[in-house]
């Protein structure tokens, strides 16, 4: 059995889908105790599949978080790739640990990305810190063996049935 990569199309479309759950999530305004799904997404994509999702990308859906949220423009970006950077670095060692640890790790490289958003608003905009920003690092790292498992189940679906 030979190793095969995920289409760019289905790596795009897995962004797609979190864009329009984080979309409707908003319109209901449970917009703070929700996981950050396209942070996710990402994570997943740079820890298991960095040759086709790197820096670019995190930058790409960081300049997408920015026009989505209606925050400065590059802030989400520059957090991103900074994260990925990070990710880079330990995604080796992400890939062999149980689920459970994932998940930790998880919750303290979202809450990274979450410190870096409330440094950079404080300093452009002089915006107190509130304690949202760490429920949602909280939720994404306790919804990270759900988004690995649909990830990986879908990923694993859409390979034995485009392999016939």
């Amino acid at each position: 059995m030979s190793y095969q990569q995920p289409s760019s199309l289905f790596i795009g479309s897995s962004f797609l889908i979190a864009f329009l759950i984080m979309a409707s999530l908003l319109f209901f305004g449970v917009s703070v105790y929700y996981p950050h799904l396209v942070v996710l997404v990402l994570l997943y994509w740079l820890i298991f599949y960095p040759e086709k999702v790197g820096v670019w990308v995190a930058f790409v859906v960081g300049l997408f978080l920015d026009i989505f949220y209606h925050e400065l423009i590059g802030m989400n970006a520059f957090c991103l790739v900074v994260l990925s950077y990070l990710i880079f670095h330990v995604r080796l060692r992400l890939r062999h640990f149980p689920l459970l640890q994932q998940s930790g790790a998880i919750f303290i490289m979202v809450g990274i990305y979450q410190l870096q958003k409330v440094l950079f608003l404080f300093l452009t905009q002089t915006v107190v810190s509130r304690f949202d920003y760490y429920v949602q690092a909280l939720m994404s790292g306790a919804a990270w063996p759900f988004v690995f498992i649909l990830l990986n189940g879908w990923l694993q679906h859409t390979r034995e049935n485009f392999s016939q």
